[in-house]
């Protein structure tokens, strides 16, 4: 038996048929795979463009890490800085403590002289407050005793006085004559 070209070509069209049935569902997967593939090429893209932008902005984060890099440099040499500065101001503290317990000392023995000198101060006011109670009481009164004996005495003084200069004139006059007379007798012979 052999094979007529109808019957190669119905074979033809059979197995294109058969071909054809078994080939669409390979066909719907491709092109469902060629869907999956241009969606994948478009998320591929989106996915690109990300990744550029994450590389811009990782590279601006890098320009910023180091400026921070450098900032922390600069701080870390600050705070050295103030280390030390702190290290002085810690003892310059320390020597104001000292300082500060050597015036407290001193303000305790202030404080014992200011009580002394306070109860010298009383002893000396209550002193006084005697000296006046003296004076108002003894020697006021004396005083008012020889005033009233000093001023009839100093006013017979003061008259003494007046008679005293009269009388040396007196005699500066009795003198003159005296001596006048002295001369006028020793010429005389007498």
């Amino acid at each position: 038996m052999a094979l007529t070209k109808e019957d190669l070509y119905a074979i033809g069209e059979l197995l294109e048929i058969k071909l054809k049935a078994e080939l669409q569902p390979v066909k719907e997967k491709i092109q469902g795979m060629n869907e999956n593939v241009s969606a994948l090429k478009e998320e591929v893209s989106v996915l690109k463009e990300e990744v550029s932008v994450l590389k811009e902005e990782v590279s601006v984060l890098k320009k910023e890490v180091s400026v921070l890099k450098e900032e922390v440099s600069a701080l870390k040499e600050e705070v050295s800085v103030l280390k030390k500065e702190v290290s002085v101001l810690k003892e310059e503290v320390s020597v104001l403590k000292e300082e500060v317990s050597v015036l407290k000392e001193e303000v305790s023995v202030l404080k014992e002289e200011v009580s002394s000198l306070k109860e010298r101060t009383r002893n000396l006011e209550e002193g006084q407050h005697k000296l006046y109670l003296l004076i108002e009481n003894e020697i006021c009164s004396k005083i008012n005793i020889l005033v009233e004996n000093y001023v009839p005495a100093a006013k017979r003084y003061q008259e003494s006085m007046e008679q005293l200069g009269n009388m040396q004139s007196d005699i500066i006059i009795v003198k003159k004559v005296v001596a006048s007379h002295s001369e006028k007798f020793q010429m005389l012979g007498v």
